[in-house]
């Protein structure tokens, strides 16, 4: 599928270390991608009731689970949210590469919550291992929240369409319409 636009988060700093990096980029694809998981971006006022400490997100993605395989499958797991602060969750921070966690090749990927009518959301995006893992994977992993960034997600896509000169456009107003 063809990129029309893309960008990277204005403030992103990826030697932010444990502290808030923006970790957040954006394209606009010319085509729907067959069969893609679509949900809306988890807003922030319901971080308190479904982010909180303890509870369990769902996170995806194809990075390596076995350096013997590389087929490219999609996995999932269930992980508990063991910090947080108002831009990202730290998740997992397993003692072992057993523990399920991201790892290389799952960055940008999910993690959703479902909310009490069964709704899903995304609630966050893998962003980096914290300083000091020891392992390449099992040690949790930093996932920012799109919905701290829903100002400039907005700005940025208002931005693409306003020069793209189409009042309307599907790509936009699908994307625009869900967040």
């Amino acid at each position: 599928t063809h990129v029309l636009e893309q960008a990277v988060h204005p403030g992103y700093n990826p030697l932010s270390g444990d502290k808030p990096s923006h970790d957040l980029g954006l394209i606009l694809l010319k085509e729907k991608i067959p069969d893609a998981v679509i949900a809306p971006i988890l807003p922030p006022e319901k971080y308190e009731q479904y982010l909180s400490v303890g509870e369990e997100v769902t996170i995806a993605g194809y990075g390596v689970y076995d350096v013997y395989d590389t087929t490219g499958k999609l996995f999932f797991a269930d992980v508990p949210i063991v910090k947080r602060n108002e831009f990202e969750m730290l998740i997992g921070e397993g003692k072992d590469v057993t523990s399920p966690d991201a790892c290389s090749g799952d960055s940008g990927g999910p993690a959703y919550v479902y909310d009490d009518k069964g709704k899903m959301y995304v609630a966050g995006v893998t962003s980096r291992a914290p300083l000091g893992t020891p392992a390449l994977c099992g040690g949790g992993t930093w996932y920012g929240f799109p919905g701290s960034e829903l100002s400039w997600i907005e700005k940025t896509y208002q931005g693409w369409k306003a020069e793209s000169g189409e009042e309307e456009n599907p790509s936009f107003d699908f994307f625009l319409s869900n967040l």
